[in-house]
């Protein structure tokens, strides 16, 4: 456990391993990760192949230890969840989360509850990469807020639809693109990419790439290329992120 708060009551690993109840299991599937780029990020965050996993979660109702630079505040008493897999691959280090909530956790269902909704994060940090940096909502520094609800309004579906384009390109990078495009924004697409593509898939045709003037020779370019949409590389084996040149 890296990070053993001090509690009132002791440390957090005694006081999960003394007063730990309501212990279930789920089978979760983890997606595949290429790792963090650096040598640290990668030491947190290894690559990983999909694969199924056992977890295990538990529960406990912990007061967080007064802090001594503010006697005036009080002590703060939260419910913790401790999600651990007891075996994981020899080659690999099991997960472990503690997640802190004001939620209840007494039985298997809150505590999976508050599982899903850790989980859910990295989806909604994705649909905000797509929004801001993907849609270039955080360039446009609008001031006012009936300009900025207009803006969301037009850009929102758009970057849910990229979220889409991006999940679909991964799971099913054959299934024909008009499942999750119509037509007339397929041609679209097509009609503003510079890359030829075709209409046949997902992989090809849910991408349009965006090629400026201004960006270096393909050899240079090719680690941060900026798609619409995501594609599977089967060069490379590698799946694309979201879009980095902002529409304008």
């Amino acid at each position: 456990m890296q990070h053993n708060r001090r509690l009132a009551e002791g440390k957090l690993r005694g006081v999960l391993e003394r007063d730990a109840c309501g212990k279930a299991s789920r089978i979760v599937r983890f997606s595949r990760r290429r790792g963090k780029q650096g040598s640290k990020q990668r030491r947190i965050h290894p690559p990983r192949d999909e694969r199924m996993a056992s977890l295990l979660v538990a529960s406990s109702s912990v007061k967080l230890a007064k802090d001594p630079r503010r006697p005036t505040e009080g002590s703060l008493r939260l419910n913790v969840v401790r999600v651990w897999e007891p075996e994981p691959p020899e080659d690999e280090k099991g997960l472990e989360w503690l997640l802190y909530t004001s939620e209840p956790v007494d039985t298997p269902e809150q505590m999976f509850q508050v599982v899903d909704w850790y989980r859910a994060r990295w989806c909604i940090e994705e649909y905000f990469k797509a929004l801001k940096p993907g849609c270039g909502m955080e360039k446009r520094q609008l001031g006012e807020l009936h300009a900025l609800a207009n803006t969301m309004a037009l850009l929102a579906p758009i970057a849910w639809k990229l979220l889409l384009l991006k999940s679909e390109a991964r799971a099913r990078p054959d299934e024909p693109a008009t499942k999750i495009l119509e037509q007339e924004e397929l041609e679209v697409l097509l009609a503003a990419s510079r890359t030829p593509l075709t209409r046949d898939c997902t992989t090809e045709g849910s991408v349009a790439r965006h090629r400026f003037p201004r960006w270096p020779p393909q050899a240079q370019r090719e680690p941060w290329l900026a798609d619409i949409a995501p594609r599977l590389s089967r060069t490379r084996d590698i799946a694309n992120g979201l879009a980095t040149a902002p529409f304008h």
